[in-house]
């Protein structure tokens, strides 16, 4: 939002959540969104118990497991918005 109050243009780009890597899906997914004409952010999240048990905490994955494999996508993610968010107000 704040990118579009500055430029006055609202940039997008897609997010892979609960991708099952390694999947004939996961390829058909990255394949799909190549053919649209917004970027695709190379961090994504994949499909795990820990955010829904964490979610019926009342928790974050970085709170319930700060340090694991969750969190890390979690951050990877949070790093990419930033850099990206940072580059969009460039363009």
């Amino acid at each position: 939002v704040k990118a579009q109050q500055r430029s006055g243009k609202l940039e997008a780009a897609f997010v892979v959540s609960r991708q099952i890597p390694n999947t004939k899906l996961a390829r058909e997914v990255q394949n799909a969104l190549a053919d649209y004409d917004l970027p695709v952010l190379q961090a994504y999240t994949c499909q795990r118990v820990i955010y829904a048990h964490s979610a019926a905490k009342g928790l974050s994955v970085l709170d319930a497991e700060p340090g694991g494999t969750a969190a890390k996508e979690i951050n990877m993610l949070i790093e990419e918005i930033i850099t990206w968010t940072n580059n969009a107000s460039q363009r």
